[in-house]
């Protein structure tokens, strides 16, 4: 995940409310394509650890998460690089597939 993303998906997790990609990407300096592609990533991640992002079209996006607090999904963000290098490759590849198979749209390689 890029820095960018993951400072954002910080500032998610930072706020219970929705928050609007217009805003979002005034306080990035970025267009909202750019955060609309980086809030796919942040999914895929989310995904991975039991949550979503709800995207509503008048109100904007915010997290959902199913049974881990924002503080535990903060904590496995800050960790996530070493914990995932630190599994057998055999896993690594497990976790992928299913990444791949759970997702309704194109993914990148860069996403995984």
């Amino acid at each position: 995940m890029k820095e960018r993303q993951k400072k954002l998906l910080r500032l998610l997790l930072a706020n219970e409310g929705f928050l609007r990609i217009d805003d979002l990407a005034s306080s990035f300096m970025v267009g909202k394509r750019t955060i609309s592609r980086d809030l796919d990533s942040i999914e895929s991640w989310l995904s991975m650890r039991g949550s979503m992002l709800e995207r509503k079209q008048s109100n904007g996006i915010r997290i959902l998460s199913f049974g881990r607090t924002n503080l535990e999904l903060l904590t496995l963000l800050n960790t996530t690089n070493s914990f995932f290098e630190s599994l057998p490759a055999s896993t690594r590849q497990l976790l992928i597939h299913l990444s791949l198979i759970f997702h309704n749209r194109e993914v990148k390689i860069s996403e995984l």
